[in-house]
């Protein structure tokens, strides 16, 4: 079983003035945040053997099963001065893509033993997931002018969908490992350079304009689906008891 999670967020603002004819000018500011959670299930069979005095290998296959949840919030915040009119144009997006994956995988692990205890590690491993994904965008818009009635307008959009996930796994390491109470048990203790790598993970939606009919009162959205790879990458420690 594995677990892990991230964030990051970032923010710019910045002043406007525009060169055309228009005069319009104002301040604009965003932030940006993002949190994914990753869950994974492996059940796997194998069989470690010796190749030679210092080489040995762990070929397996088995089943994965991996639960991803990614949110993305956007805050966009502008104050717009008009020679004519003034106020501030607001707008908040939420974008939400939870998929489930369930498929077969194979692998093999490489050992390159230096001394008896020290050897150096390889990890390659595939799969082919088959995923449902639950995907939603949300969008607020508030236009609040000066002395004048604020509007505002919400969206909610839903796009769920299947579709096959490829996945690849690489570790390159180091480990140390050494057996004890007659050989029944064994402890290894290792350093790695860890990729996990999702193809077409992300399956987000983005409402992309949004147009008023002449009776002002229907509206065409037109919404696009993007799609994006995810990879988790960087150096993990692990400990391993068998018995």
């Amino acid at each position: 079983y594995t677990y892990f999670r991230t964030t990051d967020s970032s923010k710019v603002s910045l002043g406007f003035q525009t060169a055309n004819s228009v005069a319009v000018s104002g301040h604009s500011s965003a932030s940006y945040s993002g949190k994914v959670s990753y869950n994974a299930l492996d059940l796997i069979l194998g069989k470690a053997m010796f190749m030679s005095s210092r080489v040995s290998i762990r070929p397996y296959i088995g089943l994965k099963n991996a639960w991803i949840s990614q949110r993305y919030i956007l805050n966009d915040l502008n104050f717009i001065d008009l020679t004519t009119l003034s106020g501030d144009v607001n707008m908040r997006v939420v974008d939400k893509d939870k998929v489930w994956g369930i498929g077969p995988e194979a692998g093999w692990d490489l050992g390159l033993y230096c001394t008896k205890s020290l050897s150096l590690l390889a990890i390659f491993e595939g799969a082919l997931l088959q995923g449902y994904f639950n995907v939603t965008e949300g969008e607020v818009l508030d236009i609040i002018p000066v002395g004048s009635t604020a509007t505002q307008s919400v969206t909610n959009l839903r796009g769920n969908k299947h579709q096959f996930i490829p996945y690849g796994r690489m570790l390159l390491g180091v480990n140390w490992g050494r057996v004890f109470n007659g050989g029944n048990q064994r402890i290894d203790v290792s350093l790695n350079y860890e990729i996990n790598y999702f193809w077409r993970i992300n399956q987000m939606l983005n409402q992309a304009t949004s147009i008023g009919s002449a009776d002002g009162v229907s509206t065409r959205v037109l919404v696009k689906r993007w799609t994006e790879d995810l990879a988790f990458y960087g150096v993990t420690f692990k400990v391993n008891f068998g018995f």
